[in-house]
C-alpha cells in the first residue's frame, strides 16, 4: 500500500475497504468506477422526486452522494455519510410500508448507537440488513400474487440479492476479480432494487 502522502484526500481510514485499486486512473478520486458508479443513486432518486414518495427519492439521492464522497475520498467521513444516509432511507422505507405506524424519531436511537460504533462496520451491516429482509417479507406478505406490486417486490429481491452476490465477491475473492469492478456492480443492481422496490409505493 502507498504511503499516506501518496493519497490525495488522505490516508485510506475506512472501516470497510474494496476491492478496486486506489488512485489509477485519476490522481483525486480514489476509486474511479466505485465512483462513477454511485451516480445510479442520484439519477434513480431523482425519478422519484415529483411523486409522492419524494423523500424516498430525495434520501436517495443524499445516498448517492454518500457513495460518491465515499469512494472518491475513502475517508471515514464519507462513510459515516454514506452509511448513515442508508440506514435513514431503510428506515423511511419500512415506515411507508408500515404506513407510519412508529415515529419518525426511532431512527434517532439507530444513529446515535452508529456515531459512536461507525468503526465497527458490522453494526451497519446487521442493521441495514435487517432492514432489507424484513421489507423484503413484509412485501412478500402483504402484496397480492399476480399483482404489479408483487412483480416489484421480486424484482427488488432478486436485483438485491444479485448486488450481495457481487458485494461479497469484492469483500472475499478480490484477488480472482479485482478488473470486474464488482462493487460498481453492486451499485448498479441494488440500484435498480431501489427503483423496483419504490414502484410498490407508487402503483
Amino acid at each position: 500500500m502507498n504511503s499516506s502522502i501518496d493519497y490525495y484526500w488522505g490516508a485510506e481510514d475506512t472501516s470497510v475497504h474494496f476491492c478496486e485499486e486506489k488512485y489509477i486512473i485519476s490522481p483525486v478520486v480514489a476509486e474511479y468506477y466505485n465512483t462513477l458508479s454511485s451516480l445510479y443513486y442520484i439519477v434513480v432518486g431523482i425519478l422519484f422526486l415529483n411523486t409522492r414518495i419524494s423523500n424516498l427519492g430525495r434520501s436517495l439521492v443524499v445516498v448517492g452522494i454518500g457513495a460518491f464522497l465515499l469512494h472518491m475520498t475513502m475517508r471515514y467521513y464519507a462513510q459515516m455519510l454514506d452509511e448513515s444516509a442508508m440506514l435513514v432511507i431503510s428506515f423511511d422505507a419500512v415506515r411507508h410500508i408500515k404506513k407510519n405506524t412508529f415515529s419518525r424519531w426511532l431512527i434517532f436511537p439507530i444513529l446515535i448507537l452508529y456515531i459512536f460504533l461507525h468503526n465497527y462496520f458490522i453494526y451497519f451491516f446487521i442493521i441495514f440488513a435487517l432492514f432489507q429482509i424484513y421489507m423484503a417479507h413484509v412485501g412478500l406478505q402483504t402484496c397480492r400474487s399476480g399483482s404489479y406490486q408483487k412483480v416489484f417486490i421480486i424484482g427488488y429481491i432478486v436485483f438485491f440479492c444479485l448486488g450481495t452476490i457481487c458485494w461479497l465477491t469484492d469483500q472475499f475473492l478480490c484477488e480472482s476479480v479485482q478488473g470486474y469492478q464488482m462493487h460498481a456492480w453492486w451499485h448498479f443492481f441494488t440500484s435498480l432494487a431501489i427503483g423496483s422496490g419504490f414502484l410498490v409505493f407508487i402503483i
